[in-house]
């Protein structure tokens, strides 16, 4: 294979865009997944308090996630620079 650096920079382009995309999906989906779950805990537990369970569920799904999107942008930014660095010298 050669090395061509538009494509190159295209691959890197959407990696970023990707990047970009999946941080507001894995908050939400994060913060939905734990709201549910400590929603039911909550039911099980003390069904009057249920709510107090969902919104603690929510906000340390936000923090779980909010993590997971970092880290994730850490893991494509190092994939690109890898990409990048890939390049032949002249």
């Amino acid at each position: 294979m050669l090395y061509d650096p538009n494509r190159t920079s295209d691959i890197v382009n959407r990696l970023v865009l990707l990047g970009n995309n999946l941080r507001g999906v894995l908050i939400l989906m994060n913060a939905t997944l734990f709201g549910v779950l400590f929603g039911i805990l909550g039911a099980l537990v003390l069904g009057q308090l249920f709510l107090i369970f969902v919104l603690v569920g929510i906000i340390a799904g936000a923090a779980i996630g909010y993590f997971l999107a970092n880290a994730l942008a850490t893991v494509i930014e190092w994939m690109a620079q890898m990409l990048i660095s890939q390049q032949p010298r002249e």
